[in-house]
């Protein structure tokens, strides 16, 4: 990791140090290329989440005694080292530490003069994560954020893969740790970050991928309420339709406990055999669990709390990136140019229509839409390049594109202000690192390298300039802004509001952005696709919708509509037995009326010929 390779201030001979609600931190100042900040490490905002108190909500940090150095990162939490190699090169992961006592934040407030001397500043709290299986914000450094922002930035550990998401499909364990997990790192900003320069009344959560939904989830949960009042989403939003319920993950809890070795017959002992086992044998497992509907932080599907009264109206910052998620398909190219096959990418589009809300494609009416989404995406089976491009491209449009366009029209209605943003540039030092899906993400957050002029070009290091302004500006005062470097002396110049209603005015960043960079209707295609076609379509054919009230009756009424049941079911049977012998008595009725009808025939023919014979004699 870039920052041990940071100065140490000559000023820092004497340590910050910040009287906290738990007990006294000591910081350090970092005077670095890209910007000088003063940091503080691995602040804990709750308690180990071990032993019984793993697959437990969040509890309040324990306060401690003396000063406690907060001048190096703290642990990082447990998770899948694979899936976290194909993301950070080896050689920086080697220097992360981890640990399940990982529930720790990283601050960092501009400049390395005293703390005390400065006015309040908007502080933004950013949730990293790629996916719900790994988060390592410790391996990003904001210092040109928060240096050149003039903005406190605070970094958040949580709990990620199996030890974040885990639900035994019962009360036992809901699910969506993480999310509690980030709510008590908000609290702590809330209760806190005064100490540290910061303003609680201007508080900004982003993220970028699983962070970004996070950052979606947070402000239509009603448990988040008051703990921010701006957000950004980079590269993805959750507005779903359908997210599953604890109760709808059973089998995948039960096989995981099979797998370690933990199944039983109540989920509290499955529970108590995981809470014993270590760290390694459960984050060994291959197995994703989702985001649930765990009635606490999540107490509706997310298109129904976007659709209802949205607990968090806030102005959002939302952008996607041409190349959202290409890198964790590119191990799988076997060319220069990344393939799969159909067969890969049935199994996502089946997951699509479920999370959107659409019956399974067994049905005639999902099959309908199963066909549309065939059509748009995947027209050519047998070209595996263009289903590699049509897999990225439904990607970059469910996670992000439709999202977006779906969140603009909600904080729209609510009074609030979207501004949408498609990131264009892919640099060769963002292919070299595999950070392609983060890269708005990595001109602001995790730039350090820019310093490096042998491995940045100069016009990334402009446009990491840019985007610091774009995002402190937003953070600063709700709305981002452009600067115009072709004007004399540059201006800076605000961003169109995205509104789905007239011509969804939103910017293309790229090295060389200016006003012909505002554009209009952003993936419109894409956004009609999945905002007015599909739904459109479902209403053609005419879909039965969910009953909307459930009437629940007494023990005497269920009682009474068993019996009456009942004495259809009997008379049902009578009936059709009766149907069937009678049927059965016609037959063999109008067989002998046939039979005897012939006879009756045969014996005229023979009559006649007897008759015809006595006649020719």
């Amino acid at each position: 990791m870039c920052i041990y390779l940071a100065t140490e201030s000559a000023a820092a001979e004497k340590k910050p140090i910040v009287q906290t609600t738990k007990g006294r931190v000591a910081g350090r100042r970092i005077e670095h290329q890209i910007g000088s900040v003063t940091a503080f490490f691995g602040i804990p905002y709750a308690r180990a989440p071990k032993g019984d108190l793993r697959f437990v909500g969040p509890k309040p940090a324990q306060p401690w005694t003396g000063v406690r150095d907060a001048g190096k990162p703290g642990p990082s939490c447990h998770q899948s080292m694979d899936k976290l190699k194909q993301l950070y090169p080896a050689e920086e992961l080697s220097k992360l530490s981890f640990d399940e006592d990982c529930l720790n934040l990283n601050v960092f407030i501009p400049g390395v003069g005293d703390i005390g001397d400065k006015d309040p500043l908007a502080v933004m709290v950013w949730f990293a994560g790629r996916t719900l299986d790994t988060a390592a914000p410790n391996m990003e450094q904001p210092y040109a954020l928060s240096s050149r922002g003039n903005i406190v930035v605070v970094t958040v550990n949580y709990r990620v893969g199996v030890l974040g998401y885990y639900t035994s499909g019962t009360d036992t364990v809901r699910g969506n740790l993480a999310f509690l997990d980030q709510q008590m790192a908000l609290r702590w900003v809330q209760d806190n970050i005064e100490k540290f320069s910061g303003d609680k009344r201007r508080v900004t959560i982003a993220g970028e991928e699983a962070g970004a939904r996070a950052v979606s989830l947070h402000v239509i949960s009603p448990t988040s309420t008051g703990l921010f009042s701006k957000a950004i989403s980079f590269g993805a939003a959750m507005t779903q339709k359908y997210v599953p319920r604890p109760e709808n993950v059973t089998k995948l809890s039960a096989a995981f406990a099979k797998s370690i070795g933990c199944y039983r017959s109540e989920p509290t002992d499955i529970v108590k055999c995981i809470r014993n086992k270590s760290v390694k044998e459960i984050t060994s497992v291959e197995v994703t669990f989702p985001v649930v509907v765990d009635g606490i932080f999540l107490t509706d599907d997310p298109y129904q709390l976007w659709n209802g009264s949205i607990a968090s109206p806030v102005n959002y910052l939302i952008g996607c990136t041409n190349y959202v998620l290409a890198i964790d398909r590119a191990k799988k190219a076997r060319t220069n140019a990344p393939k799969m096959t159909y067969p890969e990418v049935r199994p996502y589009i089946k997951w699509i229509m479920e999370a959107e809300g659409y019956p399974p494609n067994t049905t005639d009416d999902g099959k309908a839409v199963y066909w549309a989404v065939e059509d748009q995406y995947f027209p050519f089976f047998s070209n595996e390049a263009a289903i590699f491009n049509g897999f990225v491209k439904i990607r970059i449009d469910t996670d992000c594109a439709a999202p977006a366009a779906r969140i603009a029209s909600f904080m729209l209605a609510a009074n609030r202000k979207t501004y949408l943003y498609e990131f264009e540039r892919r640099s060769s030092r963002q292919a070299a690192r595999g950070l392609i899906a983060m890269a708005p993400a990595w001109y602001a957050i995790g730039n350090v390298d820019m310093a490096n002029a042998s491995l940045v070009d100069p016009k990334d290091a402009q446009l990491s300039d840019d985007i610091i302004t774009m995002i402190s500006t937003f953070v600063r005062r709700g709305f981002p802004i452009w600067v115009d470097r072709k004007a004399s002396p540059p201006q800076t110049k605000m961003w169109p509001v995205f509104d789905p209603r007239n011509d969804q005015s939103y910017a293309a960043l790229n090295v060389d952005f200016d006003v012909h960079d505002f554009r209009t209707r952003p993936k419109s295609r894409a956004m009609s696709f999945w905002n007015i076609l599909l739904p459109a379509l479902v209403d053609q054919i005419k879909m039965a919708p969910e009953p909307s009230t459930v009437v629940i009756k007494s023990n005497e009424d269920m009682i009474f509509n068993k019996r009456t049941m009942m004495y259809i079911l009997i008379f049902l049977v009578v009936l059709c037995i009766v149907l069937f012998f009678g049927m059965l008595g016609g037959f063999f009725l109008c067989y002998d009326a046939r039979r005897q009808l012939k006879t009756k025939k045969k014996y005229k023919e023979e009559e006649e010929n007897k008759y015809s014979e006595t006649i020719d004699y």
